[in-house]
């Protein structure tokens, strides 16, 4: 099963699980990002969806606006 995120207006993926979850771990995904697996028609929290953190991940670098996915380079940071 895949999710999809939602940013700033923007959707990405799909993403697996896994990537996901290693998205959330590495301060990725921000609080305000909202997934959707497949065959969902609803938004939520990725920490309200099995296998994630109950509590949301900030970024480590504060106030890094940087571009999702994590393929990228941040914009603002660098990282």
């Amino acid at each position: 099963m895949n999710l999809l995120i939602h940013r700033d207006g923007q959707q990405y993926g799909p993403y697996s699980f896994e990537e996901a979850r290693t998205l959330l771990a590495e301060g990725k995904l921000r609080p305000g990002d909202l997934a959707r697996p497949d065959g969902a028609t609803n938004w939520k929290p990725p920490s309200s969806l099995p296998g994630f953190s109950t509590s949301p991940v900030v970024a480590a670098a504060a106030g890094c606006r940087a571009t999702f996915p994590s393929r990228s380079t941040c914009s603002v940071c660098s990282s």
